[in-house]
């Protein structure tokens, strides 16, 4: 804690069901931090992520926003770890899969966008691990306020882009588009 905000650690636990013994605990110092921008939600994804026969890994997402009306942000980012022996080990650290933000007057005008993005396995593999496709869908939107003075929207067409994440033996290298803006 300091006067700028926190920082603070996640510590992720494999227990087993029956002796309720802690089998695999990965520490990932500073994964969380709030400032001006604070965590909303931190959370695990039950998403079907099946690397390679046999290995399914464990998400979690972290939701970090702001609270200005005028400036808004928000950006919802993804890590992903599988079981492998007895370790638990990160394979893609911070893919952004929602965002949204943009400039406004706090009455009407302004230009906004939107960001989400899927997520699926495909057939390809690299060192032994299916390749990820990431599907990223942007939506923009540039209100103003009509003759009469009624907000009128005015959204711009949506654009798909669509990345392939290849394991290179350790982790999923993120493209530079998709990084998360925290640590």
């Amino acid at each position: 804690s300091s006067d700028d905000g926190h920082v603070g650690d996640i510590e992720l636990l494999v227990v087993d069901r029956n002796s309720l013994q802690v089998r695999q605990r990965l520490l990932q110092p500073g994964l969380i931090a709030d400032d001006a921008i604070a965590i909303r939600k931190i959370e695990f994804d039950t998403g079907r992520y099946r690397l390679a026969p046999g290995v399914m890994a464990l998400g979690l997402r972290i939701e970090i926003a702001n609270h200005s009306q005028a400036n808004p942000f928000s950006e919802t980012d993804l890590r992903l770890y599988v079981l492998a022996g007895d370790a638990l080990r990160l394979v893609l650290d911070g893919l952004v899969v929602a965002g949204n933000g943009g400039e406004g007057d706090t009455n009407c005008a302004g230009s906004f966008h939107s960001t989400e993005v899927s997520l699926a396995m495909s057939p390809t593999s690299h060192h032994g691990y299916h390749d990820i496709v990431a599907l990223e869908r942007t939506q923009t939107d540039d209100p103003s306020p009509d003759k009469d003075g009624e907000c009128q929207s005015h959204p711009g067409k949506p654009m798909n882009r669509t990345y392939r994440l290849r394991y290179d033996g350790s982790r999923y290298p993120v493209p530079e588009v998709l990084k998360v803006m925290g640590p």
